[in-house]
């Protein structure tokens, strides 16, 4: 077995040395060469004829040579001896009149191969080679030599044919498998060298050398998993079954530096790459939990398990002045302990380990001193992270560009701006056009409140990214254009015409995939990519699950820092979903069907696949000169339909993308939404806007709901009346005939010229007027029906009249058919259009869409329309103080009209439905200040004073209950004391005493009492 294994490692070897080294490993010792002129001794007079082998026990004669025929054996031997005494001339002359007249004959075109080998004449020999291995395809000792021969002349394809070759001899070659396998890993062709190394372990189970190739390949297509159980069930194996004495046996060569390269035992460097490749998975645990179990194996110290009853710690690998051999192992490993402990949070144990490393200066190991301090940034230890970045800089001649740029983002984490700035600026000096670094140095400006200077740089960036993007457009055309004018070509390079002389096959150029071959790389590629970018997903969100403790309840008060790391993350992890086409669709109706956005049967693919099948009926009954074109061209299209039919299910049904639920992406983007509307509330809007539009949200109504939400909340924040009103209206949109989007847009309107604009505006007026009538339009449409219409109507008219417990021959005068006049051809169509789509129209509207119509109207001065929908709405609710309240305002407004017909009726039925209001709400603060607004706006002044006085003395809604009510005389008093108590008390927004107050000092002035308008001002409206 040790045999096998080192003769694999030599014919590794002659994969990477130099052609001296590979003839000094083929010679061996003296002994070998010997060996090798017995054996040559022996051929030479078997084909001579000449008496008997002197050594019989090493004899090389094959069944071919037994059946030569004198003549050509004594030919032969004639030949060799030319050969040996180097008289190549009349021994090629010799051997090419014996092949001319016995062309069979392969030991002669094998002599004429040695023969010009000699001569120096290479690429001829090993052609010549060739042509007598193929007469005699068994012999694979010589198919082996020609594969190494083929290597030297840096023909691989040959080389791998010889070696296949060799394996169809003797299919148990190591040798041949081993470097087979090392030929296609060299060309890239990891599928085939998996296989091979795969047969390896089946002469050899669980070899570590073996395994080490395998994993590298497994490693370079993505498959971490596949390589870490190859891994655990070697290293279990080791564990099982090495006996004491081996263990022994592998200690002293250790001591002894006699290690054979190509030994198979469980050592350090295995147990590193294990834990690399847990590390790779983001599982810092096993790999821990690997290392410390790994060591004590190497150590054999695999009986000494009752450390793991001390506790989660490392203490049996600290130094021990009775045990020193514990501490002894790699520094790479104990770097890597300490690394696992910090992401798992012990940073004081990480701490002892990187001890170790740090007593060394960081030139020593540069490496693990980034490794270390990478490892303290991520995990937000700033102050630890810098002192090891400042430690390599200061003992560096040169320092890497990205070693500077987190050094600066550490000074700018731990608040040093200055210092921040600095270090961003001398990497500008080295890479002026770093956009990131811009950005950054952007932001420590922005903090440092030189906003011009940030801004300036913004805006190079800007640009700068748009000249990028207008730059790959036109790549992209002039690459397009090329591939259009380009033509195919027989030309090859005159390194190709080289391989060419000493192979049989097209060497240097890229071997032709057939077309399977084609589409099966492009589905490995494409896994291998999505599983890179699945477990780099997977890494940012474990860094927002860490940072989601330090976000506050109200995000917007998060730590500046915190704030800022949150975006950096959340800003790479909203590019990669902007950035999957499946999530936007051109046609927005389509929902998400999986990440290639095909629908199951109503697709235009199902058409394609039509065609395809018809295609191919067609081809069964019709020949044509190019059937099998066709045919091939046919199952290129067959075999690409059914991957991406395979890939098409998989991803059908899926819920998660980049290993994280759509739920979580939702509630990130929210975050990163309300953290980006502190900074760049252009950027928020943007984003929350792109993110709604795709299709996983768009047909998603609690998530789309919540992102619209979150849009909204960001418009409050910047208060940015034009998102806020297109939010409101969606909402409208999406729910038109409930009451709730109406409801949230009453909440969420502020006070100024700008939302009354968008509030009370014509298109937002007209929308609301339609949706009035289309629900009038199916309650006509329900009376219609009804044998006794007339009566229903008239029925309806008493109904309206009697909810109003008024006057009834007054009331007349109000002719409530107003409200629902007769529906027109396009609302009738309309209706029909919104049934047929399955909506609900209701028959009956909703009483907060009368009452803001009716708003909308008394902003617009139509004080009549207003009253006739608020008597609707009242209808409908009678006890809503909110609408009592609006129709007494309506009411007193068409009461001041100068072309009202009846003033003091209509402030009879003001009055009415105002009193009717306090009622509901009680006396309060709110119900005085609103008689006395009443009054005061009738200029009944004198009954609005007594009104005004009692909101200043009762207690706010929220003190309501807490805070007695204060005598009237108290208004008018006033001391240093009580303004040093109203400076100390809390803003309440619920205290209407200034508004009073500043009324109040209103009619004060006018009625000529200015003392008592100044104290009024003095003592409630004084900031």
């Amino acid at each position: 077995m040790r045999n096998k294994i080192h003769t694999m490692y030599y014919h590794s070897e002659l994969l990477d040395s130099t052609r001296q080294k590979r003839a000094q490993l083929k010679t061996g010792d003296l002994d070998e060469i010997a060996r090798d002129f017995e054996e040559f001794e022996d051929n030479l007079i078997t084909t001579a004829g000449i008496g008997k082998t002197r050594h019989k026990a090493k004899s090389r004669i094959t069944s071919g040579e037994a059946r030569l025929a004198p003549e050509v054996k004594e030919m032969l031997g004639q030949a060799n001896v030319l050969y040996i005494s180097q008289d190549y001339g009349k021994a090629i002359d010799f051997l090419q009149n014996l092949i001319t007249k016995y062309p069979n004959v392969y030991q002669a075109w094998n002599t004429l191969g040695l023969v010009h080998e000699e001569m120096g004449h290479r690429d001829k020999a090993l052609q010549l080679r060739m042509v007598a291995a193929h007469m005699n395809q068994n012999d694979a000792n010589l198919w082996k030599e020609l594969g190494v021969k083929s290597i030297e002349a840096d023909a691989n394809q040959q080389a791998i044919y010889c070696f296949t070759k060799a394996l169809v001899a003797q299919p148990a070659d190591i040798d041949a498998l081993w470097d087979r396998s090392f030929l296609y890993r060299k060309l890239g062709r990891n599928d085939e060298a998996i296989d091979g190394f795969q047969q390896i372990l089946e002469f050899t189970p669980h070899h570590f050398k073996v395994i080490n190739e395998l994993v590298q390949l497994y490693r370079h297509k993505g498959m971490v998993k596949e390589a870490i159980q190859l891994y655990e069930k070697s290293v279990e194996y080791h564990m099982e079954n090495d006996t004491f004495d081996e263990l022994e046996q592998q200690k002293q060569e250790a001591q002894q530096g006699e290690i054979d390269d190509f030994s198979d035992q469980l050592g350090y460097t295995e147990v590193n790459m294990l834990s690399e490749l847990y590390l790779m998975q983001n599982d810092y645990r096993r790999s821990l939990e690997t290392i410390k179990t790994g060591i004590r194996y190497v150590q054999h110290r695999q009986h000494e398990t009752y450390w793991d009853s001390y506790g989660d710690n490392d203490q049996e690998y600290f130094e021990d002045p009775e045990h020193e051999e514990r501490s002894d192992f790699p520094i790479e490993l104990r770097v890597r302990m300490g690394i696992c402990r910090v992401y798992l949070g012990d940073v004081k144990t990480a701490a002892r380990h990187f001890q170790y490393l740090l007593n060394y200066p960081a030139t020593t190991y540069p490496d693990l001193h980034q490794d270390i301090a990478y490892a303290y940034m991520d995990k937000r230890h700033y102050d630890p992270a810098l002192n090891v970045f400042q430690k390599i800089i200061d003992v560096s001649e040169e320092v890497e560009v990205d070693l500077l740029i987190r050094t600066a983002d550490c000074y700018h984490q731990v608040g040093e701006l200055e210092t921040a700035a600095i270090f961003y600026s001398n990497v500008l000096e080295e890479q002026p056009e770093n956009l990131d670094v811009m950005l950054s140095l952007a932001s420590v400006y922005e903090e440092q409140g030189k906003e011009e200077a940030a801004l300036e740089l913004v805006d190079y960036v800007m640009q700068k990214n748009r000249e990028v993007r207008l730059k790959k457009k036109e790549e992209e055309k002039l690459k397009r254009a090329q591939a259009l004018a380009a033509k195919p070509t027989d030309h090859r390079e005159d390194t190709d015409k080289k391989n060419e002389k000493s192979s049989i096959f097209e060497e240097g150029g890229s071997t032709k995939m057939n077309r399977f071959e084609y589409y099966r790389r492009r589905r490995q590629e494409l896994a291998k990519y999505e599983e890179e970018r699945d477990r780099e997903c997977v890494i940012l969100f474990a860094k927002i699950a860490e940072l989601e403790p330090s976000v506050a309840p109200n995000v917007i008060d998060t730590n500046k820092g915190i704030m800022r790391e949150y975006i950096h993350v959340a800003q790479e992890l909203y590019l990669e979903f902007h950035q999957t086409i499946a999530f936007f669709p051109s046609d927005r109706s389509r929902r998400f069907t999986g990440f290639f956005n095909r629908r199951q049967q109503s697709d235009k693919r199902s058409l394609d696949r039509e065609a395809h099948q018809m295609a191919r009926r067609l081809r069964g009954n019709v020949k044509s000169k190019n059937q099998q074109e066709e045919e091939d061209e046919s199952d290129e299209d067959v075999q690409r339909m059914k991957d991406e039919d395979e890939r098409d299910e998989k991803l059908r049904a899926a819920n998660v993308f980049r290993g994280a639920s759509f739920d979580v992406w939702c509630d990130l983007f929210i975050k990163y939404g309300f953290m980006l509307a502190v900074t760049q509330p252009e950027a928020a809007n943007d984003m929350l806007k792109r993110v709604a539009e795709a299709n996983v949200f768009y047909h998603d109504a609690q998530k789309i709901q919540a992102l619209k939400l979150a849009l909204l909340g960001c418009a409050l924040i910047n208060n940015n009346d034009t998102i806020k009103y297109e939010v409101q209206r969606w909402f409208m949109s999406v729910n038109r005939f409930k009451s709730s989007p109406y409801h949230l847009m009453l909440a969420t309107t502020t006070s100024g010229p700008n939302s009354l604009a968008q509030y009370a505006g014509m298109s937002h007026m007209k929308y609301v007027m339609r949706t009035i009538r289309l629900i009038d339009t199916t309650l006509i449409q329900e009376y219609q029906t009804k044998p006794h219409h007339d009566e229903a109507v008239k029925q309806l008219n008493q109904q309206a009249v009697e909810a109003v417990d008024g006057d009834t021959t007054t009331l007349e005068d109000l002719n409530f058919n107003e409200l629902f006049s007769y529906p027109s051809d396009q609302d009738k169509a309309a209706i029909r259009l919104m049934r047929a789509r399955g909506e609900e129209v209701p028959t009956v509207p909703s009483p907060v869409l009368l009452n803001m119509f009716g708003l909308q109207l008394t902003v617009g001065r139509s004080f009549n329309g207003a009253c006739l929908l608020l008597m609707r709405a009242y209808a409908l609710e009678p006890n809503d103080p909110v609408n009592l309240l609006s129709l007494a305002v309506t009411l007193f407004m068409r009461a001041m009209n100068r072309k009202t017909t009846n003033r003091h009726f209509q402030i009879i039925q003001g009055f009415y439905f105002l009193n009717k209001y306090r009622n509901l709400r009680g006396r309060c603060q709110e119900t005085e200040f609103n008689f006395g607004r009443a009054f005061h706006l009738l200029g009944l002044t004198h009954l609005a004073v007594p009104h005004y006085e009692r909101v200043l003395v009762m207690p706010s809604a929220d003190k309501k209950g807490k805070v007695p009510e204060k005598p009237i005389d108290s208004i008018y008093e006033y001391d240093e004391e009580l303004e040093d108590r109203m400076m100390e008390e809390d803003e309440d927004d619920s205290d209407l005493t200034r508004e009073a107050a500043y009324n109040l000092h209103l009619i004060y002035v006018t009625s000529g009492a200015p003392h008592l308008a100044k104290l009024l001002l003095a003592k409630y409206c004084s900031v």
